[in-house]
């Protein structure tokens, strides 16, 4: 599991349980800040770091080791965290999605600064970046949030969604076709960007994306469709441990 904020890069170790820091891309020196077995998966914005628990519970990090703060105590095992640049969404098993609400909210009272943005039951997945929000339906169908209670746009219609990814800049999606085609969303239409049948996530951090093989390859887009640039074994390390700050 990975995850990234402006400054840092995150991993979440399954054994043993725990969530470092990296200072910078490629940084082979990290530091813990959590050791809890319970812990499921991390996210981060620009000026926080979250993780959820294997009960659904979500807790923020207070910049020292070992030291955070339940900020949802709902119990739900198929909960999911995505954040957006300086907000955190959830998705809860019921397909409702929340949106804590803008920084600084502490000191916090539980549960009493979460939003809804929907709670449509076809709802699988989000995505979230400084680009925006993204919902998979069941189906497959991708929704772009456009910031209030169920305001959405449909912006994609295939039933083949399968990873996605959102950057500062666009929207990334991988297809589960026998291609693997990528895509690239910059307001109107999808730019297709690659083919590969070896690809199996997409990364995106900042304005750049990335793509990881089934061989474990790392490669950068370049620019160009299909042109892409491969990463070395350092930086792979680095890549496989950050990405956008949520995703399905």
């Amino acid at each position: 599991m990975k995850s990234g904020n402006l400054h840092n890069t995150l991993l979440l170790r399954s054994a043993p349980a725990q969530v470092l820091v990296y200072n910078s891309l490629g940084d082979e020196s990290a530091y813990i800040i959590d050791n809890n077995v319970a812990t499921r998966q991390i996210a981060a914005t620009t000026t926080a770091t979250f993780i959820r628990h294997s009960n659904g519970r979500i807790f923020r990090w207070n910049g020292v080791p070992m030291n955070w703060t339940m900020i949802d105590g709902d119990l739900d095992t198929g909960k999911r965290m995505a954040a957006g640049e300086s907000h955190l969404f959830q998705i809860r098993s019921n397909g409702v999605i929340k949106k804590l609400e803008p920084y600084p909210f502490y000191p916090l009272l539980l549960g009493s600064t979460w939003t809804t943005a929907d709670d449509n039951p076809a709802a699988a997945g989000i995505a979230g970046g400084v680009y925006g929000l993204l919902q998979k339906h069941s189906n497959g169908n991708l929704w772009k949030w456009n910031g209030g209670f169920r305001l959405w746009t449909q912006i994609d219609w295939t039933s083949t969604t399968w990873k996605v990814a959102v950057g500062e800049n666009a929207f990334y999606q991988v297809r589960s076709d026998s291609l693997h085609t990528i895509l690239k969303w910059q307001g109107s239409s999808w730019q297709l960007i690659d083919n590969n049948p070896l690809a199996q996530e997409i990364v995106a951090r900042g304005t750049d994306i990335y793509q990881m093989h089934n061989n474990g390859n790392v490669w950068k887009y370049a620019g160009t469709p299909r042109v892409w640039s491969p990463l070395n074994g350092s930086q792979f390390g680095a890549i496989h441990i950050f990405g956008s700050d949520g995703g399905f």
